[in-house]
């Protein structure tokens, strides 16, 4: 794991240190999505690093798209579904958010048994989003998106 002292320095280099600093970050969830990182010490160790990171770059990781997307697609790999909540709460505020962004509060909301959120997030999507959302059938059941179908809000909701 990179020293958090290198991504300070990273981070003062502009856009190139961003970009790295955002993959790094999604390297993290790669290697938990993976499970390349099974012990129970590494995976403590790449939720320290991570708390670490965010206590020190919150700011700009939750202002820009991209770093805000990836904190939360590696917190859902952590499996820390009020974490991801939590993270990803201003998702209404992003009208640049990507479908494989969106598709991490959603499983939370699920997993969490908050459909109605999950709906809400699922609903309120553009219909790219919709549709990633319904290939992958990461919907939740019950409610406007039941059988598996993600439904764009109607005029009378």
């Amino acid at each position: 794991m990179a020293r958090l002292d290198g991504n300070d320095r990273l981070h003062k280099r502009g856009e190139l240190g961003r970009r790295t600093i955002i993959a790094y970050v999604n390297a993290m969830g790669d290697a938990l999505q993976q499970h390349v990182v099974t012990r129970g010490a590494q995976r403590l160790q790449h939720r320290f690093l991570l708390w670490r990171l965010l206590h020190r770059h919150r700011a700009w990781l939750a202002k820009d798209d991209q770093a805000w997307g990836t904190v939360g697609y590696t917190v859902t790999s952590m499996r820390r579904r009020r974490a991801v909540v939590k993270w990803l709460a201003s998702w209404r505020d992003r009208p640049n958010a990507e479908p494989w962004m969106l598709s991490n509060l959603v499983v939370a909301f699920r997993d969490l048994g908050s459909v109605t959120e999950a709906n809400e997030v699922c609903r309120a999507s553009p219909a790219d989003t919709r549709s990633y959302l319904e290939r992958f059938r990461i919907v939740a059941g019950g409610g406007g998106v039941a059988r598996g179908r993600c439904e764009p809000r109607s005029a009378n909701d």
